[in-house]
């Protein structure tokens, strides 16, 4: 057992219209809390929630072998030899492992969430990992309010309909773990996939206050216009998609890239004279035991001495409400990429 809960997120990159393209060709979803929430309330997030056990239950498995679906085809999904995060090795008794089940609580919680059914026909032979299917033509509203009041019902509704969570066009891409002075804390996977339109939303309403569908560079744009509010882990991964305009190339990174394994990020929050800094895997301030950091550390040094003082740096500084940006002058672990520091600015990349 641990004192938090595990969850799994899912980046949604929505292929645009040649019309609409002026940099990045693509869009991604993000959606405001509610007030109603429990953790994060009112912050502008990726969709996703708690991983449930119905979520690795042998019922899946079964289902699985009888819409076609081998043994060999999902093992497609843990061939990963890199850095494993706590809760890819958590499986509890199950035979199903959490690169899989994970996977489907990314799927469930996002249908549950904003209506979004992300699957393929059973049996189905197209291995195309680009882009994912959206499944529209369906009372979603009425199965997004049976699954959100019972995960279980989530393998039933696959059933009804005759398809499968489309598993294989999620890629892993990160992981974060609240940082230990929370009370309230989640180490969440996080996935990235494509789809080739934007699709349309159903909200669920008691977490969902509205929705966006912006490129990487327009959500700093909003966040500095303090018209949204993002949090740390959205400003990190929203900095790396910075890097990359095209969806494909997005993908096919990504598709290259998990089999490398994900380093869990853990911040590790330290209060200066003039700003909060995260520190995170590889920066100087990052200590051995991050686990047992459960209180703010206090340094009574200004952000730019501490900076100077730094030979290695990865750490995200928030020097106002609005005013929050990474630092990194290391390689990222596992082979991903760099996000787009202070330093520089997104027209020139």
């Amino acid at each position: 057992m641990t004192p938090w809960r595990e969850s799994a997120s899912l980046i949604i990159l929505a292929k645009k219209s040649i019309e609409q393209c002026k940099k990045f060709n693509y869009n991604v979803l993000l959606f405001k809390r509610s007030e109603k929430s429990s953790f994060m309330k009112n912050h502008a997030v990726f969709p996703g929630g708690v991983f449930e056990k119905s979520d690795q239950s042998q019922d899946w498995l079964h289902y699985f072998q009888s819409s076609g679906i081998t043994d060999s085809k999902l093992s497609e999904l843990t061939r990963i030899k890199g850095t494993r995060p706590p809760m890819y090795k958590n499986l509890v008794d199950s035979a199903i492992k959490k690169e899989i089940s994970l996977r489907i609580t990314a799927i469930r919680e996002t249908f549950e969430e904003v209506g979004l059914l992300l699957c393929k026909p059973k049996a189905s032979e197209n291995n195309d990992q680009i882009y994912s299917h959206v499944k529209h033509n369906f009372d979603r509203k009425k199965w997004q309010k049976e699954v959100h009041n019972d995960s279980n019902k989530f393998l039933e509704m696959c059933k009804e309909l005759e398809v499968i969570p489309d598993l294989w066009s999620l890629h892993e891409w990160a992981a974060w773990l609240t940082p230990a002075s929370f009370k309230k804390r989640f180490e969440t996977a996080f996935y990235i996939v494509a789809v080739n339109h934007q699709p349309d939303i159903i909200i669920e309403e008691n977490e969902v206050k509205e929705f966006h569908w912006n490129t990487p560079a327009e959500y700093f744009e909003l966040f500095e216009k303090k018209k949204l509010w993002l949090p740390p882990p959205q400003i990190y991964e929203l900095s790396r998609l910075s890097r990359k305009s095209d969806i494909e190339d997005v993908i096919q990174f990504a598709e290259r890239r998990e089999k490398l394994g994900t380093t869990l990020f853990l911040p590790v929050q330290y209060q200066l004279n003039d700003a909060m800094m995260s520190a995170y895997p590889g920066d100087d301030y990052y200590p051995e035991n991050p686990e047992e950091c459960k209180e703010l550390i206090r340094i009574g040094e200004n952000m730019a001495v501490i900076n100077e003082k730094s030979y290695n740096i990865h750490r995200c500084c928030f020097e106002a409400f609005h005013k929050n940006y990474v630092e990194m002058n290391i390689q990222p672990p596992n082979g991903h990429i760099k996000p787009v520091t202070k330093s520089e600015s997104l027209s020139k990349l």
